[in-house]
């Protein structure tokens, strides 16, 4: 196999991965979506107003705002997304990005919908994945 197929093969392979990953966010949030409307509660598109303040007040991450508002602690968060504490930690004080997969993961864990779990600098971290 000359060097040239090889590099292309490899090439399409992390498009195909990348185009799976996506895929998944998708299937993620739709479930996420469909377990909240089958509860009969708000789809989650909305932020809440405290969960703003909280933001906005403090400095804080989307992520801790939301879960502050949830009242959960960054045990209750790892043990529902199997994401490590420190992890987490870090995310949460902007050591490390918020990715694709921990945002899903915190979408169910939280009970919010993807879309309210990040801001735009945020989404910039996730773009540089």
């Amino acid at each position: 196999m000359s060097g040239e197929t090889l590099e292309a093969l490899r090439a399409e392979n992390a498009a195909l991965r990348e185009t799976i990953e996506d895929l998944e966010d998708t299937v993620l949030g739709l479930q996420t979506r469909i377990e909240q409307l089958e509860r009969g509660g708000d789809d989650g598109a909305r932020i809440p107003l405290e969960v703003v303040n909280l933001r906005l007040d403090n400095g804080w991450t989307t992520m801790r705002a939301w879960r502050r508002y949830r009242g959960l602690t960054l045990d209750d968060i790892a043990a529902a997304t199997g994401f490590a504490k420190g992890y987490l930690s870090d995310v949460e004080t902007r050591k490390k990005p918020l990715t694709r997969k921990l945002r899903a993961a915190l979408a169910k864990a939280l009970d919010a919908h993807p879309a309210t779990l990040w801001t735009e600098d945020e989404d910039a971290a996730i773009a540089a994945e």
